[in-house]
């Protein structure tokens, strides 16, 4: 899924504020410390006056108008903090955090970042930061060497060590046994746990499941597409269902998913420990875990474990490596037998399929015609994050343009609105050498929009080893396939496990090769393939609609039968968790 950064850039994690050296500033930290904002600007505004000598107070203020979201007006003052004290590592990275976050600048935030290096190298927040820059950038190797850094520097840097475990899958061959391995060794000593809870043992669910849901993706996200209709049959099943919402974003998206849930808890501000206790209190019979190493992510409380079973299902697809989360939920096409080995956690199968996507209410219906009847060459497109079109993607998409001469590549994201994205991405199109006048760089869109356009093109191709999730499910709706490469894991069979789901089990490939010939057979069998985009175009939608995809009162049947069965199992082994193994 998706990682979406917040509206507002947070403070940058583990900065040590230079203390203040005088008695004045105490009215203005306490306003501060209050979240006051424009009495705690005003306050120290005058104090920046008063001392024109302290980087502290500068800094604070520039702070104040960035809580406001005042993001022009204090990446100015902090820009001129470091301009003045260039050896202040906060403003410098707070600077960096507001180029990057709201002002979509990352190549400024590299550069802002790079000159502390001779003077803080030592510092992990600083290689944390660079590695995020360079992710925006494009740079996966770079980005996962700045994360080893700050790795190295505090082992117990818990976003430097997700963000290294999920940047690792853009990587175009990720070696899936090293991840493993290595997430496995460290992840029991990356969070020191609070207090420990009173014990529960696990014991057989009553007539009403209590499931909870961890996520802070409870929002217009991804996350929510797969996750509302499923909650609203779970609903009508007696599930109750307890919602810990650990994202700063709420919109209407959220407002329909806290009508369906029995407890909705807002749990941003919520530390691990706070957190941990409320659900104890709610005697959850399972707690799902939809962060993994996302954004929001909670490891530090499921370590606790507040709940008899705790598994990971929806928003993460690799191993957490951690003693305290009893299982991953998959199906049989994302990770056959011999891949369960991918996982430290115990492998829980749904008959059919771990997604259900809910339809999206406001699409329109597909267009009865493809690009392809209009005349012309087979019109592809990828709709991906464009993190996931490494060189290894964009070297088959060369090979298919070369061989099919006629068609056309669009490449739409919301990314490529970023002019520094764009410009590094246009590189990387060079470097593989595409022809650019056969590819059309597109702009976002509001998905109602987005849906609507899906008549722009003919079929999508997937990237690899990231396939797509939403928008291979979205473009079925549409009537549109997706052309998918399988590759080892859970998620590099993601496409495999959605096409299989609607009986398009030939729009799969199992190699670069493969891929390669199937696109450029699509591309150059114009009247055959017309027939069969015609044929999709006015039948898809329907076999979607009712297959398991799509189908959410068979998915929540099959979804509490699995959880009530892991439930009666975790009781069954003395109140402990399920033993490792397939299922």
């Amino acid at each position: 899924m998706t990682d979406r950064p917040a509206s507002t850039p947070p403070l940058s994690g583990q900065i040590r504020l230079v203390p203040p050296r005088r008695s004045p500033p105490a009215l203005a930290r306490t306003l501060f410390e209050q979240q006051r904002w424009p009495e705690a600007e005003a306050a120290y505004d005058s104090l920046r006056r008063q001392h024109p000598d302290d980087p502290d107070i500068a800094h604070r203020h520039a702070l104040t108008l960035l809580r406001q979201q005042r993001s022009q007006e204090a990446s100015q003052a902090l820009r001129e903090t470091v301009d003045r004290w260039p050896d202040f590592l906060p403003a410098r990275l707070n600077l960096a955090a507001v180029l990057r976050h709201a002002l979509r600048r990352p190549a400024e935030a590299l550069a802002v970042l790079t000159p502390a290096l001779a003077t803080h190298a030592g510092n992990p927040t600083l290689h944390f930061n660079m590695g995020r820059a360079r992710q925006d950038l494009l740079d996966t190797e770079g980005a996962l060497d700045s994360y080893r850094q700050a790795i190295t520097l505090d082992p117990h840097h818990v976003r430097a060590f997700s963000a290294y475990a999920f940047c690792s899958h853009y990587l175009p061959h990720p070696d899936l046994d090293a991840l493993r391995d290595w997430v496995t060794a460290h992840a029991r000593s990356l969070v020191r746990p609070g207090p420990p809870l009173p014990p529960r043992r696990a014991s057989p669910p009553g007539p009403r499941l209590r499931i909870g849901l961890l996520s802070g993706d409870l929002s217009d996200h991804p996350v929510a597409y797969f996750l509302e209709s499923t909650l609203a049959a779970l609903q009508r099943r007696g599930v109750e269902l307890f919602a810990y919402a650990t994202g700063d974003r709420s919109d209407a998206v959220s407002a329909r998913l806290q009508r369906l849930v029995t407890r909705w808890l807002p749990a941003s501000a919520l530390s691990e420990v706070e957190l941990a206790r409320a659900m104890a209190a709610d005697r959850l019979d399972v707690l799902l875990d939809l962060a993994g190493f996302t954004n929001h992510q909670r490891l530090g409380t499921l370590m606790m474990r507040p709940a008899p079973l705790q598994l990971s299902w929806l928003g993460y697809f690799g191993t957490l490596g951690l003693p305290e989360i009893d299982g991953v939920i998959a199906d049989p096409d994302s990770v056959p037998p011999q891949e369960q080995r991918f996982f430290s956690e115990r492998v829980f199968y749904l008959p059919r399929t771990r997604l259900c996507m809910s339809p999206p209410a406001d699409a329109p219906l597909p267009s009865p015609e493809p690009p392809l009847a209009r005349g012309g060459g087979l019109r592809f497109a990828c709709l991906q994050n464009v993190n996931k079109i490494n060189p290894r993607v964009l070297g088959a998409w060369q090979r298919i343009l070369d061989a099919a001469p006629q068609s056309t590549l669009l490449i739409r994201n919301r990314q490529l609105s970023q002019p520094d994205v764009r410009a590094a991405f246009e590189a990387r199109l060079d470097a593989c050498g595409i022809d650019r006048s056969r590819v059309e760089l597109g702009r976002p869109q509001p998905r109602a929009t987005h849906l609507a356009r899906h008549d722009d093109f003919d079929v999508l191709l997937d990237t690899f080893p990231y396939p797509g999730g939403t928008t291979t499910a979205e473009a079925l709706w549409m009537g549109v396939p997706t052309l998918t490469l399988a590759t080892p894991g859970l998620l590099g069979r993601q496409g495999q496990s959605l096409l299989h789901q609607v009986g398009l089990d030939d729009w799969v490939t199992h190699n670069d090769d493969a891929y390669v010939a199937r696109a450029v057979a699509l591309a150059n069998d114009r009247e055959s393939t017309l027939a069969t985009l015609r044929h999709l175009r006015s039948t898809l939608r329907e076999t979607a609609r009712t297959s398991p995809l799509f189908d959410a009162e068979a998915f929540a049947g099959d979804f509490e039968a699995l959880l009530r069965r892991a439930c009666t199992e975790a009781a069954g082994a003395r109140g402990g968790p399920p033993p490792a193994g397939a299922s």
